[in-house]
């Protein structure tokens, strides 16, 4: 089904370019975001699209409800304890993983990042049986970024462009991204899940930010309720600040299938390893890849 957003995203970035900095929040319910595309409004869209390419921060409240988030949680911790610990490369055949992300593995990515993340794609048998759940929140997003309803659902590393579902705890002490961009490659906008919070006291400091016209950490953390979504566009500068750093935890005795810190899901269109010139995530600071592998030692 295609976009009609498609044409505002073209026609307002024929005299711009997508931002770098961050500019202030919006915020609709999900009930919204579905009419964003079932009630579709040109002038309305076109003001909303506007906003985005000018640097604001689009919040989706109550898009997953505390009975999903939990669902969602528990069963990829169930998922950690049935399947090993791994790394997969996203070509034909990938199968769902998880990876332990420590401080010295790390410094292997393109964007430094601590953290416990599971990925699941769409052309796997749904070992946790809530890929349809997401995607019915997914759809909206990328409708709204201007892709078809359905777009890259069916891909698969061949293709060069394919769905991936990435859940992700955060460990106390130790979790967190540096500052990076996001590639725009395959949509306008990063869509972001939120499935703990500050508010629900799943941890107390840290979390995601953004960075703005003067280059100052913008944390949004407050303004974020477990089961919300941020749709942005992916070029701002944005990162996870560490959670909780003054906890004793030490990188050796953390269970990391105990699931405590700070949930986040990512959906993200990526260009797989398959595609020839693919396009990643582009750090903007060696915080997690080079100072917090110092101090872990």
């Amino acid at each position: 089904m295609p976009s009609k957003y498609k044409t505002l995203w073209e026609e307002e970035l024929k005299n711009k370019k997508l931002p770098d900095r961050y500019t202030g929040l919006l915020k609709i319910d999900y009930e919204e975001l579905k009419n964003l595309k079932n009630s579709f409004n040109k002038e309305k869209g076109k003001l909303l699209i506007k906003e985005l390419i000018d640097g604001k921060v689009l919040l989706v409240k109550n898009a997953f409800s505390k009975e999903l988030v939990l669902e969602i949680k528990n069963k990829t911790i169930q998922f950690w304890k049935n399947n090993p610990n791994t790394f997969q490369k996203m070509v034909e055949g990938c199968p769902d993983f998880h990876r332990i992300i420590t401080p010295d593995v790390a410094k292997n990515y393109s964007v430094g990042a601590v953290r416990h993340t599971t990925y699941f794609f769409n052309w796997n048998s749904d070992p946790c049986g809530f890929n349809e759940k997401i995607y019915e929140r997914w759809r909206y997003s990328k409708y709204l970024a201007g892709l078809d309803f359905y777009q890259y659902e069916k891909n698969t590393p061949k293709n060069g462009a394919v769905d991936r579902i990435q859940i992700v705890c955060y460990p106390p002490k130790y979790g967190g991204v540096e500052v990076h961009k996001d590639t725009n490659s395959n949509s306008s906008l990063a869509i972001s899940c939120y499935l703990s919070s500050k508010k629900n006291k799943d941890f107390s400091k840290g979390g995601f930010y953004c960075i703005d016209n003067n280059g100052k950490k913008i944390d949004l953390e407050d303004e974020i309720d477990s089961g919300d979504i941020s749709l942005y566009c992916p070029t701002i500068d944005h990162g996870v600040e560490c959670i909780d750093n003054n906890e004793r935890t030490s990188k050796d005795n953390y269970d990391w299938n105990s699931g405590i810190g700070r949930w986040w899901m990512g959906l993200f269109t990526n260009d797989s390893n398959m595609k020839l010139n693919r396009k990643t995530s582009l750090s903007l600071d060696k915080y997690h890849s080079d100072k917090l592998l110092s101090e872990s030692k």
